[in-house]
């Protein structure tokens, strides 16, 4: 494996010596290139991780917003390097007055071999599923099995440890969405369909309610994770007791997050469209980028609404989510570069990010904009990375079994979250007074990636998993209305069948099989799955029926994300 990573490596390096025709700058700007992205890479790993990805290079256009949420001393050692970089670049160009080292012709042949090479790869390199006895026994996978490649069903990170950055990388330049289920056909959907529309019947039975002539919102609470979960933590007081209090008495629980330290977009299109991350490849890394675009139809929450409308105080590009919004459905998105501007934009203290009571202040401004039912998505940002010293004046004091910078950002996020449970009180507040059917789902999306250990930090990672994985959830009614789960682990992509259930509104075989998928199945994602209770148990353990409605929720999965469509060719989308 190393001789093709360096073989790509050196392609690549002549590919910029055929560019520029000067050795010394090339050396220059290679060397360059390789340095800023060495050093984002290990930013993003040691943030989220996860390396960069083929998919983010599209993000060179957002470096102004992605410079906004890594630390500032960071900003400058980048910038310092830059500038100091090409200066040196430069100056030894100019010193030694480099000429030109190749002809017209060697240039080009250069480049056309580095982009048949790279796309030879790209297309037949695997991506990281585990047998290769799934693909046909060609001579390039025969050759790669000689060179050792490693297709490694876990993460990124890893694929990149066995088999090298540039291979690694290559190898996730095409991405596979999802393998296709045993069976799957036609004949075998509308199989399902109507299952799953008889027990829509069933449900709707005891339903008396139209989930689109209320109000439902979806608060996404960047990185909100109580951490006196996390053993070794101590605090001076609980940062989230208005949160705990409100859980004790309506539907909640934790929930299983896709991340830590990141993973925002693929949890919220698990909360908005109740697919699941587990059931993708593992290189379907990013939906928002890989997949949703490509797709003519995707079902979400916002189905059964005539209005939607999402706000997100801070930039939309990242991700694309303007672009994704805007084929979810949503009419309007207030953000802080869109016409749609958002009216509340203030920040607490010496934080760089939009406060949470604004974020909800902007919400309910949006709830009082029209009578009817209408559904908002709201996705803040008070509580993103990084948590720097002087961000608030922490009255909340961390001990424990952290390293000093661990505690020390550990404190300031801790501040943070309390100012948001003080914001979230106030909101409800403000819901309760609201004179129509209103229904909040609020739920944190990861925790943040602060928690190193003082001792054995790699062997507590691993054993604290679950625990890093869990974040607080709940569903709260302005009108009275049943607890339907509590206590419980679940998965983002269970929340729309419980909100249907907590607001007694009916369901469409979509959401009848989601009921399901609620009610008698464990949640899962990183290829983990997580009884109710939290732990992880072996899939081995599950009973027939569960393992039925698995099936038949992958395979439905699989015909709208990566097969033909057919469940749009029937009503298994439409409420009755």
């Amino acid at each position: 494996m190393n001789l093709l990573n360096l073989l790509l490596l050196f392609l690549l390096y002549l590919s910029i010596v055929a560019i520029f025709n000067r050795l010394i700058l090339s050396v220059g700007i290679f060397s360059l290139v390789g340095i800023i992205y060495i050093v984002a890479n290990q930013l993003k790993i040691n943030a989220r991780n996860e390396p960069i990805l083929p998919i983010e290079f599209s993000n060179i256009f957002n470096i102004p917003d992605l410079l906004k949420i890594i630390q500032p001393i960071q900003v400058f050692l980048m910038v310092i390097i830059v500038v100091v970089g090409i200066g040196a670049i430069g100056f030894v160009q100019y010193r030694l007055k480099g000429k030109a080292i190749f002809k017209w012709y060697e240039r080009s042949l250069f480049l056309v071999m580095t982009a048949v090479l790279f796309s030879v790869c790209a297309y037949f390199i695997p991506d990281y599923t585990p047998k290769f006895s799934d693909y046909q026994d060609t001579a390039f996978n025969r050759f790669l099995k000689d060179i050792q490649y490693k297709p490694v069903q876990t993460t990124p990170s890893v694929q990149m440890q066995y088999n090298g950055q540039i291979v690694g990388l290559v190898s996730m330049a095409r991405v596979k969405v999802m393998d296709k289920p045993k069976g799957y056909s036609q004949a075998k959907v509308n199989a399902i369909v109507k299952k799953y529309e008889t027990e829509a019947t069933t449900i709707n039975q005891d339903r008396t309610g139209k989930v689109g002539d209320q109000t439902v919102i979806y608060v996404l609470s960047e990185s909100l994770a109580n951490p006196n979960r996390i053993p070794g933590v101590k605090l001076s007081q609980n940062p989230l007791s208005y949160l705990d209090q409100i859980k004790q008495k309506n539907t909640s629980g934790l929930m299983d997050s896709y991340g830590y330290g990141g993973g925002t977009a693929n949890i919220e299109f698990e909360a908005l469209t109740s697919l699941s991350m587990n059931n993708f490849a593992p290189s379907m890394s990013i939906p928002y980028l890989y997949l949703v675009p490509k797709l003519k139809n995707i079902p979400t929450v916002m189905d059964d609404f005539s209005t939607k409308n999402a706000i997100h105080p801070f930039t939309p590009t990242i991700y694309s989510r303007n672009r994704v919004f805007k084929k979810f459905g949503f009419q309007h998105f207030y953000n802080l570069d869109s016409d749609d501007k958002l009216t509340y934009t203030k920040k607490i203290q010496n934080s760089d990010y939009i406060s949470d009571d604004s974020a909800f202040k902007e919400t309910l401004k949006q709830v009082g904009r029209t009578k009817k039912g209408q559904f908002i998505q709201l996705t803040t940002m008070q509580n993103h990375m990084p948590y720097l010293a002087n961000d608030y004046q922490n009255t909340i004091k961390v001990s424990g079994d952290l390293t000093k910078s661990s505690q020390a950002e550990l404190e300031t996020y801790t501040q943070g979250i309390s100012f948001t449970d003080k914001a979230l009180k106030q909101f409800i507040n403000k819901v309760n007074k609201i004179d129509k059917k209103v229904t909040v789902v609020f739920y944190g999306d990861h925790l943040p990636s602060v928690y190193n250990f003082k001792t054995d930090n790699d062997s507590k990672q691993s054993k604290y998993d679950q625990l890093l994985h869990q974040t607080d959830f709940f569903i709260y009614s302005n009108f009275k209305s049943p607890v339907v789960s509590q206590n419980k682990v679940v998965s983002p992509y269970m929340f729309t069948p419980m909100m249907l259930a907590q607001t007694n509104s009916k369901v469409s075989p979509y959401y009848a099989l989601l009921t399901d998928v609620w009610q008698k199945t464990p949640a899962s994602e990183r290829q983990k799955t997580m009884d109710s209770d939290g732990n992880y148990i072996t899939t081995k353990v599950l009973n027939k029926e569960t393992k039925q409605i698995m099936k038949d929720y992958k395979l439905i999965q699989y015909d709208i994300t990566n097969g033909n469509q057919y469940t749009y060719q029937t009503d298994f989308y439409k409420t009755k």
